[in-house]
């Protein structure tokens, strides 16, 4: 694991940390088996306030994120004034303010949560559908939990949901279609939430893969290869059979954001994609090309995107899984220092991608090797060691793409290869060490 030294996460109520762990290892559970993957038991209240997209490999977001700031949704551009019907933008009047005439929730105290509620509301408002709801000045967040790197799950009032994600939000009813004493409702391609307002025990899922909740809001993650028909639905003293149609949520894009081009990088994410679970983003689209990193041998290549200044990832060959995608927010203590990691993958081969500063000219990876239960000392500086395995990085728009092959670490049981990351600046021609896993 990382030795990041990461802030104490705030405390959980203990409710809500239940309802967190219980999603993250449902998720654990229900994600494809392609590859070996570590499964735990218990996951503390830092970590339950943290879900990122795993696809069979080890993905890191190693900057982390909590339950303020899920998607770093603060930093998204002005929102688009809404009129009309649900996924509606009408643009007009771009000065105007997008939550004027809604009245909105008291502040929570969590910046990240009370702006999440605000666009949910005045999608509700702004769409003319705000009598099928509560008063808005009433709603409250009884559960904010990220997605991903840039959506987040709210619900409200413990009675209605809200998925929020860069471009669009999406609100439940109080109703779905019925089944038994529990009600469906579609909140994206990927994602379902069962409205259970009489707390009955239900369970959902694929047959031999079924979420169990009495919860009276419940998100369902739909995965690749499922869709509600095949799915089945209990509910204590009720129903018993497929999951009906769902009603679908009130959906309305409220960002007016842009989406890659129809290019051999675009087509080459959408491949990667393609293999995510299928709740992983409501738009996977918004993820823009920034280029390529490949520098031969035995380094895997990798391909880096972007959402703005909101998140970056990359997809990467990984030398035994195959491709995946890993990402995290782009947080704004990245602009300082020399080098800040953003997101780490270890699979058959390890990948890290940094933001750099502008002074940065050359930054490189290496894999060094290190005895089992010796870590190095966290008050100084690491002893050097000589490299196993070195390779370049890509500087590309202010981030620097790194890639290993580092599965010596997989068959040697004795040691375990650190990956190590050193930018050199023309200040610091023999180089800083910045990173080190």
């Amino acid at each position: 694991m990382n030795e990041l030294e990461l802030p104490p996460a705030p405390a959980l109520p203990a409710d809500v940390r239940e309802r967190v762990l219980h999603r993250v290892l449902h998720r654990m559970d229900a994600a494809p088996a392609a590859a070996p993957r570590r499964r735990t038991s218990f996951l503390p209240a830092a970590a339950a306030a943290v879900v990122v997209a795993i696809a069979a490999t080890t993905v890191t977001a190693v900057t982390g994120f909590g339950a303020d700031d899920p998607a770093g949704l603060d930093r998204l551009p002005p929102a688009t004034v809404t009129d009309g019907g649900p996924g509606a933008a009408s643009g007009e009047d771009p000065g105007r303010d997008p939550f004027a005439g809604v009245e909105l929730p008291p502040p929570s105290g969590q910046p990240a949560t009370d702006l999440a509620l605000a666009r949910c509301a005045a999608a509700v408002v702004h769409s003319g559908r705000a009598g099928e709801y509560p008063p808005t000045r009433e709603w409250r967040s009884t559960l904010h939990m990220g997605v991903g790197a840039v959506e987040s799950d709210l619900e409200i009032n413990d009675s209605f949901a809200c998925l929020v994600s860069p471009g669009s939000v999406a609100v439940s009813g109080l109703t779905g279609t019925p089944a038994g004493e529990v009600q469906v409702v579609r909140m994206s391609a990927g994602q379902l939430v069962v409205l259970n307002p009489d707390r009955r025990e239900f369970a959902i899922g694929l047959p031999d893969k079924m979420l169990i909740s009495e919860d009276r809001v419940t998100f369902v993650d739909i995965y690749s290869g499922e869709t509600p028909d095949r799915m089945r639905l209990t509910v204590t003293g009720g129903y018993d059979g497929p999951v009906p149609e769902p009603v679908q949520a009130l959906g309305v894009v409220d960002r007016d954001l842009p989406e890659r081009p129809d290019t051999p990088e675009g087509r080459y994410l959408d491949e990667c994609f393609d293999g995510l679970p299928t709740h992983a983003h409501v738009n996977d689209r918004l993820w823009i090309p920034v280029g390529w990193h490949d520098v031969g041998g035995a380094a895997p290549p990798a391909l880096v995107a972007r959402i703005g200044d909101l998140a970056a990832g990359f997809c990467v060959t990984d030398p035994v899984y195959g491709r995946a995608f890993a990402e995290a927010p782009l947080r704004p203590d990245h602009r300082s220092g020399l080098a800040s990691p953003v997101v780490f993958h270890r699979g058959g081969g390890s990948a890290v991608l940094m933001a750099v500063s502008p002074d940065v000219t050359r930054v490189e990876i290496a894999a060094v090797p290190m005895l089992p239960h010796q870590p190095p000392p966290r008050s100084a500086a690491p002893p050097q060691q000589d490299p196993v395995a070195d390779a370049g990085c890509t500087i590309l728009d202010g981030l620097a793409m790194c890639t290993i092959d580092s599965r010596q670490q997989e068959t040697n049981r004795q040691a375990r290869d650190q990956v190590v990351v050193t930018a050199y600046t023309a200040d610091s021609p023999a180089g800083v060490e910045v990173y080190r896993n």
